[in-house]
Order: C-alpha cells, then structure tokens, then sequence
C-alpha cells in the first residue's frame, strides 16, 4: 500500500476530531486501518486533532502534527461562533513522534512562542534545503492587530522537539489560509486559500522558501476559476 491518508472526521461527536489513518494502493479507492477507529487520541488541551500533517524525518521516522481544537467538545457548551473561535481558538499545536508510524511517542502540546496568537490552525512542515532544517508554518490571527485577519506563520525546527521563534512568513491584504508547500524540480510551490478578491485556492512558486520572489501562476488561478462556486475548496493538497 503506497499511499497514507492521515485525516479527522467531521462529526458532531468528540471521537471524530481525533487522528485517522487510511491506504489506498492508487489514491482513489481506501480501507481504513484500525477497524475505522481513531489510531491516535489527544489527551491535552482542548482534545480535539484537526488538520493533520504527517512528517517524513531526514534523520528517520515521523512527526504527527495536528491543531488543538474541537470543535465537538466546544458544541456541547452552546452554539458555534467561528469568529470568536478565530481569535480565542487553539493556541497550541499537537505533536506526536514515531519511529514507523505503529508505534508512537509522548504527546506533546508546543506552545510556538507568541501568546497574543488567536489560533494555530492547518499546520504543516516542509524542508528548507537552503537551511536543513523544517519550516513549519500554519494560519494565525494575532492580537496586535485585533484579530483582524489570517496570515501564515511559521517557526523553524531540526527535530520538531525544539522550535525558533516565530515569524510571519506571508500575507496579503486579505484574509489568507490553509498554506501548503510542496517542493518539485528546484522550486517551492506554494498553494493557498484566498479569502476574497478572488475567494479561492491560489499558487505562487519561487526558487527559494524564504526571501525569494514568489510568481503567481496564472494558469492555476484560470483552472480554480473555471470550478463551480471556487470559494468554497480550501486546504489545498498534492
């Protein structure tokens, strides 16, 4: 089984926001592991594993990253408010580490060095090769600006044990999200969401993650254009 699907289900009960594994011999057909049951469950926090990033290390085995937010758990209390919720949501990430992704290691809740964050969501890490180190980055809004937008983070890391300090890593005028980097032929693609102007996924793609000119690629933008209501596809993936 080539393929591994880590993922949560939106359900209206806790068991859902919990970590999933799945494999698929070609991507499109998948059997569950597990008995269809949760392989992970978050202990700390809020308890709640959303918008889950499996890591392949340089050094070997795996670091399991997910957000601390339920959004179950928060129901129970009284009616969702996703504004409220955007700057008073999870502040902190989930780690687990894991030699084979069988067995696994201490979970951890990282607090990444700013308090005034409103949340910590869609975390995911990709190699900085300039560097050799990960660059970890996910969606936050910050008190400092009174929780007015979204923007990219990120921290860098060797071991997902220790963390630098964070930094913006991109933002637009706009509410921006749900950051995604892949690299591929001596360039870093980066995809994300859009909040308006236009609501949709985006692409840019640069020779260097940090500090080089980012390129949009118009003819992504042409493609997500042409899809019935693009505004409503987020958390992009390759």
């Amino acid at each position: 089984m080539p393929y591994l699907c880590a993922h949560f289900r939106e359900k209206t009960t806790p068991d859902g926001e919990q970590v999933y594994f799945a494999v698929s011999a070609d991507g499109l057909s998948w059997e569950a592991l597990n008995g269809g049951r949760p392989v992970l469950e978050a202990s700390l926090g809020e308890k709640g594993c959303r918008d889950i990033e499996v890591v392949r290390l340089s050094a070997g085995g795996f670091a399991v990253i997910t957000t601390d937010l339920a959004i179950a758990r928060r129901a129970e209390k009284g009616p969702i408010d996703w504004k409220y919720i955007n700057s008073h949501g999870s502040k902190c990430l989930r780690i687990w580490k894991s030699p084979d992704l069988i067995s696994f290691g201490e979970e951890r809740l990282v607090h990444m060095g700013r308090d005034d964050f409103g949340c910590l969501w869609a975390p995911e890490a990709v190699f900085d090769r300039s560097s050799g180190r990960y660059m970890l980055h996910w969606g936050s809004t910050v008190g400092e600006d009174g929780f007015s937008h979204m923007s990219i983070y990120c921290s860098y890391t060797s071991d997902f044990e220790s963390f630098a300090p964070p930094e913006l890593f991109f933002e637009k005028d706009n509410e921006i999200l749900d950051s995604h980097i892949t690299y591929a032929g001596d360039s870093y693609f980066l995809f994300y969401k859009n909040s308006s102007d236009p609501a949709m996924n985006m692409l840019s793609v640069t020779d260097r993650l940090r500090g080089g000119r980012r390129v949009p690629v118009e003819s992504f933008t042409e493609l997500m254009s042409e899809l019935d209501a693009p505004g409503a596809y987020e958390g992009p993936t390759t």
